[in-house]
């Protein structure tokens, strides 16, 4: 079963989450009154979202994610030009 998530309920530091934004998954790194800035799961440059654009993320969603890391490892960005998340 899903669980609903008001548009105020905003994640714990460390917790992966959703901006609405974009549609990536990334893990909580810092919160502020206005905005939640994320890590990238397998790595890369930081970003943010406005926080009433994020939403913790499901199980489902973060598996995804990281099968999407697990997958994009097994080329060679030399040779595929890269994968972008």
């Amino acid at each position: 079963m899903a669980t609903e998530t008001g548009p105020h309920t905003a994640p714990k530091l460390g917790a992966y989450a959703i901006d609405e934004s974009t549609g990536h998954v990334g893990r909580v790194e810092a919160i502020t009154s206005t905005a939640v800035q994320f890590g990238p799961i397998g790595g890369g440059p930081s970003w943010q979202a406005p926080r009433g654009r994020v939403r913790p993320a499901t199980m489902g969603e973060r598996q995804s994610a990281g099968v999407k890391v697990a997958n994009a490892r097994t080329f060679d960005p030399r040779e595929s030009g890269g994968l972008r998340t």
